[in-house]
């Protein structure tokens, strides 16, 4: 049931629930009467989250909705179309495409600051391994030459021993 009443409209259902809307020329007119002396950034201001909630309930949702029947009109087209101009030997089927194509349109669910901070620290990890890389190596180049030189000072010794035992040396 609708009862006008001047600038406003009063709507009730069937369990008496009562709502009431006010009709205005533009967003923000009752606004601008209930406050004239207001700027129009103040106004503004007022208004901001309203706008808002519209933007992302109502305004977003005829976007999508007027993409969606504007699509459906151009594959509506396009399948009438290739049947006319090859004479029935192409043809679209709309009905089995739309389903198979996808379209990616959802926002990152990570933060800007987050994958600058991921960068930073891959960065970080990537000099840290560099670093133990090189102490690594150089520590096993130490080990080979000092494993060569107790080897060649060893056989020294003992090719030495050896001589000294066959009195070959004195």
């Amino acid at each position: 049931q609708q009862i006008n009443s001047g600038s406003s409209l009063v709507l009730s259902d069937a369990a008496g629930s009562v709502f009431k809307t006010q009709i205005q020329d533009y967003f923000g007119a009752e606004l601008q009467k209930e406050y004239p002396k207001d700027t129009k950034m103040m106004l503004m201001e007022r208004q901001k989250l309203s706008q808002r909630l519209y933007e992302s309930r109502i305004a977003s949702l005829q976007r999508c909705v007027s993409f969606f029947v504007m699509f459906h009109h151009m594959a509506k087209k396009v399948q009438g179309f290739w049947p006319k101009v090859s004479f029935g030997l192409l043809h679209y089927d709309m009905d089995r495409t739309q389903s198979i194509m996808r379209i990616a349109t959802t926002a990152s669910p990570v933060s800007g600051m987050d994958v600058r901070e991921k960068i930073l620290q891959l960065s970080l990890d990537r000099k840290r391994h560099k670093i133990f890389d090189n102490c690594r190596r150089m520590a096993r180049q130490w080990r080979e030459k000092t494993r060569e030189g107790v080897l060649k000072r060893f056989r020294e010794k003992r090719e030495y021993t050896c001589f000294v035992s066959f009195g070959l040396l004195h």
